[in-house]
């Protein structure tokens, strides 16, 4: 090889490796997305364990959490006292859990990149709520953090439940009168997506997620019919966050 082809591939060879060192994640979306998954994964596993030292350091000393119930945080102090003094008062309590299809990445070109969706939270492997949540992640001195949190449009767990179509002869076999120790009595009638739960102080509505079980949309509770051995309904189990609260026996 003589002088002049050993210049020229030299040349070649210095002008491609500084085309790939000057060249940063952000110009890599694949790269970029794979990195924030990671991240989140890791921060999540924090949360979950209650390890307040290692969720602390995947945050900015900047960051500001914004939550449509608590309010706003500013800064790394504060929110580590509001972890340690809250959510991770008692060690570990909530389990959360991500809502299948719903988590997106979208870079930031020379920011970082922004992961939102929904999210279940959970007790002892029950659902108690659904929420909404967008991440901000930067990139500072060659570290992933988040620098925005924003977490909102908490609901019951059970709002997101899907209510199935019962007609009027599955429903009608429900229809009564009930009465618990705590309730006292309660009449069940025809509802308009399902049956309708009326007593002398307060009246819901029922919506069916099977059969024989149905759900309130405003809060965690079951309504589970019971049937004797010919089919009729002889009580109701009233299930609030996965515990039994009452039975209500068939009285008419």
């Amino acid at each position: 090889m003589n002088f002049k082809r050993v210049l020229l591939t030299t040349g070649f060879l210095f002008i491609l490796l500084n085309g790939l060192i000057s060249q940063t994640i952000f110009d890599r979306p694949e790269d970029l997305r794979k990195a924030i998954e990671e991240r989140d994964v890791l921060f999540w596993k924090a949360y979950n364990s209650c390890d307040i030292a290692a969720m602390e350091s995947m945050f900015t000393d900047d960051v500001e959490f914004y939550h449509d119930k608590n309010g706003v945080t500013i800064g790394l102090k504060n929110l580590r006292e509001s972890l340690s003094d809250g959510l991770c008062a008692n060690g570990p309590s909530l389990q959360r859990e991500p809502k299948e299809g719903t988590v997106q990445i979208f870079p930031m070109n020379g920011i970082g990149a922004i992961i939102s969706g929904q999210h279940y939270f959970t007790k002892d492997g029950q659902r108690l709520d659904v929420a909404r949540f967008n991440h901000l992640w930067v990139l500072k001195d060659s570290q992933w953090k988040m620098s925005r949190v924003f977490s909102y449009d908490h609901r019951p767990a059970s709002s997101d439940t899907e209510v199935i179509s019962l007609n009027t002869s599955q429903l009608e076999k429900f229809y009564g009168e009930y009465e618990g120790k705590q309730t006292g009595k309660i009449e069940i009638q025809k509802g308009e997506d399902g049956l309708t739960l009326k007593s002398k102080d307060f009246q819901f509505s029922l919506y069916p997620k099977s059969a024989d079980t149905f759900f309130l949309k405003e809060r965690n509770i079951i309504f589970q019919f019971v049937a004797d051995k010919e089919g009729k309904p002889e009580k109701i189990l009233v299930v609030e966050n996965g515990q039994l609260a009452e039975e209500l026996l068939r009285v008419h």
